[in-house]
């Protein structure tokens, strides 16, 4: 698959998953959450993770945060300022960001 292709697919699977996870549509939000982590190994294991660099000022929310969980190994300032925004958000995306950073500077995320 060609890197606009695959940057394309992460982008509509996470939009749909944090649509899907905001209208308690957990069947939903597990299917696509399914193709976004087989698109992340693909970048992971092909050591391409930074092609998700610009998307961390993406305009979708559920986008920005999926994309800064995941470059925190390899962005890991870059990424937190994003989580840091994201907790001043409201709702789910609040949430999870939070968690995501107490969970990082914990040790307990691994990605």
């Amino acid at each position: 698959m060609e890197e606009k292709e695959v940057i394309k697919n992460f982008i509509e699977a996470t939009v749909r998953n944090g649509e899907a996870l905001s209208q308690g549509n957990s069947s939903l939000a597990n299917i696509e959450f399914d193709k976004i982590k087989i698109i992340y190994n693909e970048l992971k294991n092909n050591n391409k993770l930074d092609l998700l660099s610009s998307l961390l000022n993406y305009s979708n929310n559920n986008v920005r945060l999926k994309v800064a969980t995941y470059l925190l190994p390899i962005k890991t300032e870059e990424a937190k300022q994003v989580l840091s925004e994201l907790c001043t958000k409201t709702g789910i995306i609040k949430i999870f960001a939070k968690a995501t950073l107490k969970e990082w500077e914990r040790g307990n995320l691994k990605l």
